[in-house]
């Protein structure tokens, strides 16, 4: 018989609280109009590659660049002590002077406030170590919301029909998983480009169709 892969779908819609305005929340966390704020969302863990994302992250301080990153929802899971562990390696690297105000915590919140936190941010970084594969939920979150995503290139990724994969530079900006150059390179690009911002923005929302249940 024939066999057919069935994507799973977003477990956050877009569909922020009533009322959501994207300065106003922007500015309820602390960043300004014109700052670069990154959204990072996901639990953390080795794989993840969030290291790599702070170091990039002072990278563009050191550049010049005004971004902060907001972590959205929870930060590990019940169980797994490795990623406990580096949880607290992430917080420690967070709460270094150079990075100090930049990182903010939503920790665990209801949907309509997950898509908001999503919603109120520039670009998504998911830095996965081992590239994005179609298990990742969290990037299935940011297709669905339409956002410019910026995460690495992957091992192996097969398309959901011939002609839709993700293609870095149309639908998503794919650097090298694990460099801090690669990646602080990759965010500087898309902040510097309101075009290239736009054109991943319409990539990642053309892509949404194919996840929806």
């Amino acid at each position: 018989p024939p066999v057919y892969r069935i994507p799973i779908g977003s477990n956050i819609m877009s569909s922020p609280p009533k009322g959501f305005e994207r300065s106003a929340w922007r500015q309820q966390m602390g960043v300004a109009d014109d700052e670069l704020l990154l959204s990072y969302f996901g639990f953390l863990g080795p794989s993840k590659g969030v290291d790599v994302l702070l170091e990039a992250l002072v990278r563009l301080r050191d550049a010049g660049v005004k971004a902060k990153l907001v972590m959205v929802g929870g930060a590990s899971g019940d169980s797994n002590q490795s990623d406990r562990a580096y949880e607290a390696r992430i917080r420690e690297m967070a709460d270094q002077p150079l990075l100090r105000g930049r990182v903010v915590w939503t920790g665990f919140t209801e949907s309509d406030k997950v898509s908001a936190n999503l919603l109120a941010s520039d670009a998504c970084v998911l830095p996965f170590r081992e590239g994005p594969s179609l298990r990742h939920g969290t990037l299935i979150a940011a297709i669905a919301h339409g956002l410019p995503i910026i995460s690495t290139r992957p091992r192996d990724l097969p398309p959901l029909q011939p002609t839709l994969r993700l293609v870095s530079g149309e639908n998503a900006l794919l650097v090298e998983p694990g460099d801090v150059d690669s990646l602080a390179d990759g965010i500087r690009e898309v902040h510097q480009s309101p075009e290239l911002r736009a054109r991943l923005a319409a990539g990642s929302a053309r892509l949404a169709a194919a996840f929806g249940w």
